[in-house]
């Protein structure tokens, strides 16, 4: 009788094993990082956090929440609950809740919903793909390699920014490191004003262009809930639309030249004086933030110009300006 009363238990210590086994649930963490709370409910504390594709072994779930038991750093085990919308089942069939009487939820103060999102605050940077719309607001000049006139006079030193305006679409794609191409309308040129020897000019040369950045972008911050703060660097390449020259002078030596003491220019087309196309670098930095289902931005370029914009007629001979456009503009918009 005692023997068979050993065998009887040991048959029913393997029984309560393989049933033990077959109601255990394997889950798999999908997400780069969920949390394990205290209570089955979004507003319970937090425990410990787990990575994407740790493996855990539940045996109760408590509506959609799965009981797990866990090691603590401190090197403890502690019963918690995870939610199911940021693991997979890897093995094990329906869990059944468990006998002893749960706790009752406790239910937000606030509006919660109860699936809980992904944690991203530790996972790797979210892509930043998508189409940008964006304006622009800039100073532009440009650059000569000789800084005087035929009358020898230092021109640079009446050198001011024109102020104008551009804008466009873009496309980028990528992660810490991205890629956009930009398709732009901007306004470049440079406008000269002050005074010789009594002689007052103001003068601006319009330089309207159709620019296509090429930019590559590094994220220096771009997690959930935070800034994405970047630098970008690249080229560009562009074709002159149009090349207009507005002019106002007074002086003596006005009056020498065109016989009246002032004379007034307004868009008068130069076009013919420079060369269709235009490129160089682009560098400088920008931040965007979230705002729903969009991001806004703001960015700070520098274009400085490499082609010599100088057109030379056939047997002519260069004048060796090399006219280079620049410019510092603010670009903002939306990203979606």
């Amino acid at each position: 009788m005692k023997k068979i009363a050993i065998a009887v238990l040991i048959l029913a210590v393997i029984s309560l094993a393989g049933y033990a086994g077959q109601n255990a649930t394997v889950l798999k963490v999908k997400v780069q990082t969920a949390n394990i709370r205290a209570e089955a409910d979004t507003a319970g504390a937090v425990i410990k956090q787990v990575s994407l594709g740790t493996l855990l072994e539940s045996r109760a779930k408590v509506g959609d929440w799965y009981e797990v038991t866990i090691t603590t750093d401190a090197g403890g085990q502690v019963v918690g609950f995870i939610s199911a919308t940021v693991v997979d089942v890897v093995s094990g069939g329906q869990i059944q809740a468990p006998v002893r009487e749960e706790a009752p939820v406790r239910q937000p103060a606030r509006n919660v919903p109860r699936e809980e999102a992904p944690v991203a605050e530790s996972g790797p940077a979210p892509s930043t793909g998508g189409f940008k719309v964006m304006g622009a607001f800039g100073s532009a000049s440009m650059s000569y390699d000789t800084s005087k006139d035929t009358s020898g006079q230092n021109i640079n030193q009446y050198k001011k920014g024109r102020m104008g305006f551009g804008g466009g679409i873009g496309f980028e794609m990528g992660s810490t490191i991205g890629f956009e191409i930009d398709f732009l309308y901007l306004q470049k040129g440079v406008r000269f004003a002050g005074s010789i020897q009594g002689d007052t000019f103001d003068a601006t040369m319009k330089l309207d262009e159709v620019s296509v950045p090429v930019l590559l972008k590094f994220h220096l911050l771009n997690k959930a809930g935070l800034p994405d703060v970047y630098l970008l660097g690249g080229g560009e390449i562009a074709y002159l639309m149009s090349a207009k020259l507005d002019l106002t002078a007074s002086g003596p030596d006005i009056l020498a030249f065109y016989g009246t003491n002032s004379i007034e220019i307004k868009d008068q087309d130069n076009k013919d004086s420079f060369n269709k196309m235009d490129y160089g670098a682009i560098f400088g930095a920008g931040a965007s933030l979230s705002l729903g289902v969009m991001k806004v931005f703001v960015e700070a370029r520098y274009h400085l110009g490499l082609a010599d914009l100088e057109k030379v007629a056939a047997g002519a001979t260069s004048s060796g300006a090399k006219p280079m456009t620049n410019l510092f503009a603010i670009v903002g918009g939306f990203k979606f």
